[in-house]
């Protein structure tokens, strides 16, 4: 893949997962919690269904496990963030989601019980100045809608330790 393509499929990625959070608060003005995740998830599905039908068919049990084992996750993750962003701002949504960056490999540390490394440190530092310069808003206020969002962003890291079990040999199965 070329260099400018894959700046623009990243672009394109970003914006659309930055854009999520303003259309689920909007969204959960007119639906309820549970009504707007089945939305997304149904949808997102049949697309998926649509593309990648032929690889569909050749699905084995062990992959539907572990589909089973990471879509879970992946509920409980967005049924925290679609209750904490009905009841917190959008910019703390934002940034407390985006503290996956610090907690992946913070939990990957620990639950590998590695030494944690000066960069990674000083990784995690510049991540967290970067997200709170672009996400904070002024005064920040602390509500209950942040703890299911620090509970959403946790989530992430089972989803993304999950991810890797289900590779062999560089490809999933």
């Amino acid at each position: 893949m070329k260099p400018l393509k894959a700046d623009l499929m990243i672009l394109f990625i970003t914006i659309c997962w930055g854009s999520s959070y303003l259309f689920m608060k909007m969204g959960l003005d007119t639906l309820g919690e549970f009504n707007l995740i089945a939305l997304r998830f149904g949808l997102a599905f049949i697309l998926a269904a649509a593309i990648f039908y032929p690889r569909l068919r050749q699905v084995n049990l062990r992959t539907i496990r572990y589909a089973m084992l990471l879509g879970s996750i992946l509920f409980i993750m967005f049924t925290a963030l679609t209750f904490g962003l009905k009841t917190t701002t959008t910019s703390n949504a934002g940034f407390l989601i985006s503290l996956t960056v610090v907690f992946v490999p913070l939990i990957h540390t620990f639950l590998f019980k590695k030494k944690i490394e000066k960069k990674l440190i000083a990784s995690i530092l510049l991540a967290l100045t970067g997200i709170t310069l672009l996400t904070i808003q002024l005064p920040f206020t602390f509500k209950i809608g942040d703890l299911f969002c620090i509970a959403a962003a946790l989530c992430y890291c089972p989803s993304h330790q999950c991810g890797k079990l289900g590779r062999t040999e560089g490809r999933y199965t």
